[in-house]
């Protein structure tokens, strides 16, 4: 799968994890910053809002999709470390795999990593 391609699945998954979001306020930070595709952003107010709300799993679905979406746009750095920030949470396999994307595709993997 190409690289936009997959881009646009993130975006996709994002945005429709913010439609599908019944329970979560239209007008929460969260949700205003997934909407207007601000992704760096939504993963910060998303995750606090996880956090803040552990028996919503539709925020804990929102915020690993906004993590993908700020990967998959291109915005490696920020993907990266905000990625790194998630690690030890409830959304640490998603984290995981997001950083670990990104480290293989820069090349910063060991042999044993790969």
């Amino acid at each position: 799968m190409g690289r936009r391609l997959a881009a646009r699945i993130a975006v996709a998954a994002a945005v429709a994890a913010v439609a599908s979001c019944g329970d979560c306020s239209p007008d929460s930070p969260c949700e205003i910053a997934s909407r207007e595709e601000r992704w760096a952003e939504a993963v910060e107010l998303c995750h606090r809002a996880a956090q803040a709300s552990p028996d919503r799993p539709e925020l804990i679905r929102l915020t690993a999709s906004a993590l993908e979406a700020l990967e998959y746009s291109g915005q490696e750095d920020e993907a990266l470390a905000a990625a790194e920030r998630l690690f030890g949470s409830a959304l640490d396999a998603d984290a995981r795999q997001v950083a670990g994307t990104v480290r293989m595709r820069r090349g910063e993997l060991g042999a044993g990593q790969q």
